[in-house]
């Protein structure tokens, strides 16, 4: 056997051997130290109270109504018998306004709901109505749902998470639904400074409530851009806001989300989500303001192979919002369809943002006096030195009820390369692929449609059919394109893959558009 595996199980062994179970029944004889059935504790505090560091406290079937917060902070841990739909754990609200527990260890919290906790700001450590709770627990199989969190007093570091607000540990196959919070993290609250990883998971119909000041994170939050909360094989679904302020990510705020799906959420500023990292997810039918899908105002914000569809904006960026002063704002590998916005049916680059290897297509741009049915990259800066750049992409088939069903790009520092522009239509019928003010932005594109005129000569361009696989759909390229091998090799394709992951220099010359044709038969021979 393996030495480190054998240590392991051998310790494992020697910890559970000698720690205890402490009973919690409705019906129990409540006699000290409760480990039997008969002796069981009526009350979860006692037999938390007689419990050690490494015993356990087993809860029967019931609901254990609360006068005040259960605590633990011995280390024991807290297991429901016959999961979460049997056990439930609530505050006798409104009779009693406290949480229903907090944790500060390394406790196991497992197949528990905990329901009506209420939390005020007045109260010392004024967050987490379901549960506060820090020092690297577990919580798995757990259901929190109608808690409340008022935390009206300005904690810009620790705001928030009416169902769970939590530094350090880790959320294992929780569901977070219909809790309210002020301010921040309606479901969760990640404090900014720890490490918290909640996985399988469901948060849902959560809401934050804003009145003069901001608010972020209806479904979960992480604080201020730190990214120290990693969400992993989760739902995210049906959050919203409340109020008169501002308020940024329906779905999740300054989070690092991964293989999850935001879906049906809601917000001023990136319904789906704002700012963080989100990779291999989905993010569908969620509405903003600015930022359907999601919003970013923050350097370092990446959108990395993402599904982003059916999203809407009533203005900017049906799919995407960009707007910081910064090129460090990434959009890679994601395909993105049927969004609506009244500005950049797809996306909107305000000042700066950069989009490489994504396919656009079948996105609207629905106000009559804007522009980009796909994209708009504006040049907000004043120095124009910050720069959009959209390469390798396939952008066809979207829609503007104005003017540029395509790409309307303006400012001198904004550039097109190695695209496919085809298919794109307008409602005035002009420039309906690309409209851009200044002649050098595009190099090395096959556009359909455009206004040549606005395009200086000799930039590599080429016009015409792309020669689609199935133009009603399949958007890789025939191997007769005229696309194929007529890009400009950038920097950043030297060991890169296309869309679909094929190597994107295969031939020497990368080719234009978000796919490189493979050929098929016998590339070389040997005797």
């Amino acid at each position: 056997m393996n030495r480190i595996f054998a240590t392991v199980i051998s310790t494992w062994l020697v910890t559970t051997a000698f720690a205890d179970t402490h009973y919690v029944s409705l019906e129990g004889g409540n006699h000290p130290p409760y480990t039997t059935w008969q002796d069981a504790a009526t009350q979860i505090q006692s037999a938390v109270d007689a419990a050690t560091t490494g015993d356990q406290v087993l809860i029967s079937n019931g609901t254990y109504l609360l006068t005040t917060q259960i605590v633990i902070t011995n280390r024991a841990s807290l297991i429901g018998l016959n999961g979460y739909s049997n056990t439930l754990i609530a505050v006798d609200w409104p009779a009693y306004t406290n949480r229903c527990i907090y944790v500060s260890g390394t406790s196991v919290i497992d197949g528990l709901s905990f329901s009506n906790g209420h939390i005020l700001s007045s109260v010392t450590d004024d967050n987490g109505g379901g549960m506060w709770a820090r020092g690297n627990p577990l919580i798995r199989n757990c259901w929190f749902g109608y808690n409340y969190c008022s935390n009206s007093v300005i904690n810009t570091s620790q705001r928030g998470g009416a169902g769970l607000w939590i530094s350090n540990g880790v959320v294992s196959n929780c569901v977070f639904e219909s809790n309210q919070a002020y301010r921040g993290g309606g479901g969760i609250c990640a404090y900014l400074n720890s490490t918290v990883r909640v996985t399988h998971s469901t948060i849902i119909s959560n809401v934050c409530f804003s009145e003069s000041l901001d608010c972020y994170g209806a479904g979960i939050w992480s604080g201020d851009g730190y990214l120290r909360c990693i969400v992993s094989n989760s739902l995210i679904s049906a959050n919203s806001f409340s109020g008169a302020a501002s308020d940024y990510g329906g779905g999740a705020s300054a989070c690092y989300i991964t293989h999850s799906t935001s879906t049906l959420n809601s917000a001023i500023y990136g319904g789906g989500g704002h700012n963080g990292i989100y990779s291999n997810s989905t993010l569908s039918f969620n509405t903003a303001f600015a930022g359907g899908g999601i919003a970013g105002s923050t350097a370092g914000i990446k959108i990395y192979r993402c599904d982003i569809h059916g999203n809407s904006a009533s203005s900017r960026g049906g799919g995407v919002r960009f707007n910081l002063n910064t090129a460090l704002q990434y959009l890679e590998y994601c395909t993105l369809s049927n969004n609506r916005a009244s500005s950049g049916g797809a996306i909107s680059f305000e000042v700066g943002g950069r989009l490489f290897n994504c396919m656009v297509n079948n996105n609207t741009n629905l106000s009559g006096s804007e522009f980009g049915g796909a994209i708009v990259v504006d040049n907000f800066s004043t120095s124009g030195t910050y720069t959009g750049s959209i390469e390798n992409c396939t952008i066809v088939n979207n829609y503007s009820s104005n003017d540029c069903g395509g790409v309307y790009v303006v400012g001198s520092t904004n550039l097109i390369y190695n695209c496919v522009i085809a298919g794109n239509r307008s409602f005035s019928n002009q420039y309906t692929d690309v409209y851009a003010t200044v002649g050098t932005h595009c190099f090395y594109n096959c556009l359909v449609g455009t206004n040549r005129l606005l395009l200086n000569p000799d930039q590599g361009n080429i016009y015409g059919d792309p020669k689609f696989k199935d133009p009603a759909g399949d958007y890789r390229l025939a191997s007769d394109s005229a696309c194929v091998n007529a890009g400009t090799n950038r920097s950043w394709t030297t060991n890169a893959t296309d869309l679909a992951g094929s190597i994107r220099i295969r031939y020497g010359t990368v080719d234009i558009g978000a796919y490189e044709v493979v050929y098929q038969g016998l590339l070389f021979q040997t005797r």
